[in-house]
């Protein structure tokens, strides 16, 4: 089946927002995992933190601009 015959899912921003909580939770977890064993400079955490949320930014920015385009196509 080729990608493009499957059906999108509709965007949705609970999932979105869920995805960047799960991300920086795992950012902490393994900010103080990693503490247990050797030195954690904070700027390497908030780096981290930083490109988990430009990541969610990104992915909802392309789920409105798809979500409006189909909603256009529909008209």
């Amino acid at each position: 089946m080729n990608f493009r015959d499957r059906p999108r899912r509709p965007f949705s921003l609970a999932a979105e927002l869920r995805v960047l909580a799960v991300g920086l939770f795992a950012v902490a977890g393994g900010a103080l995992l990693l503490s247990r064993s050797e030195p954690v400079v904070p700027s390497e955490v908030a780096g981290a933190a930083l490109i988990v949320v430009a990541a969610t930014v990104l992915n909802v920015a392309v789920g409105l601009r798809r979500a409006r385009r189909a909603d256009a196509v529909e008209r």
